[in-house]
Formats: structure tokens, C-alpha cells, sequence
């Protein structure tokens, strides 16, 4: 990552289910609450055109060319997929940008750390 102060900070907690778990994509009732674990990402603009996305908490990084059409690393690649809707619907980016993610979420623990995210 660029030594630049990041540009953008956001975070999100993580939520459990009390009632209802997997019924909210459905549009079916739920009784969620929001749990003391969050989730961030902190972005900095690059000045080539790739998007760096670094996640320490699990040792990955993708580096993205977001001008030409994705080919998926894995199932339920969100992050390409949403860089290949974005084109499809006309989005272009004028810049790169790095961001890193970095969550206190367990991961398949039940606290939506993928909801928080996305």
C-alpha cells in the first residue's frame, strides 16, 4: 500500500440472528442484533488504474484491472463479480485505488461478517 493517509475509513459491526437466520435475503421476518465485533476498510487513491484490496486477517491480496471483464479466483468472488456488474452497467474508474479490510468478525461463526462487508 502507498504511504498516503487513507482517503476513506468505514466500518460496520456484525449483527446475530435471535430469530430468523437466513430468512432476511428472503424478505421473511427477522430479529437480528448488532454485536460488539466490527469490520473496516480503510481506501487510498493509487495512481495507476489497478484495485488493490488488502486482507491481512487472512493473508490475501486481489489486484483487479478494472477495464477488462473478470475471470472468478473461487466461488462467491463478490469482489470481481461487483467489478464485472459495475462495467456491465457502464461504470468506468478515472483512478485505482488500494483499500485494506481488516475485521474482528469471525469467520463461519454466525455474526454475518460477509453482510457486514457487503
Amino acid at each position: 500500500m502507498n504511504d498516503a493517509p487513507p482517503r476513506c475509513r468505514v466500518s460496520a459491526p456484525g449483527r446475530i440472528c435471535l430469530f430468523g437466520e437466513h430468512q432476511d435475503y428472503l424478505g421473511l421476518p427477522v430479529i437480528a442484533a448488532a454485536v460488539d465485533l466490527r469490520i473496516g476498510i480503510e481506501s487510498s487513491p493509487r495512481t495507476d488504474g489497478l484495485l488493490v484490496v488488502e486482507m491481512p486477517d487472512i493473508g490475501e491480496t486481489a489486484r483487479i484491472d478494472p477495464t477488462v471483464d473478470q475471470t472468478y479466483a473461487r466461488h462467491r468472488d463478490y469482489l470481481r463479480s461487483a467489478v464485472n456488474v459495475l462495467r456491465r452497467k457502464g461504470l468506468t474508474w478515472s483512478r485505482g485505488f488500494t483499500a485494506v479490510i481488516r475485521s474482528a468478525i469471525p469467520i463461519n461463526a454466525g455474526v454475518s461478517s460477509s453482510s457486514a462487508l457487503w
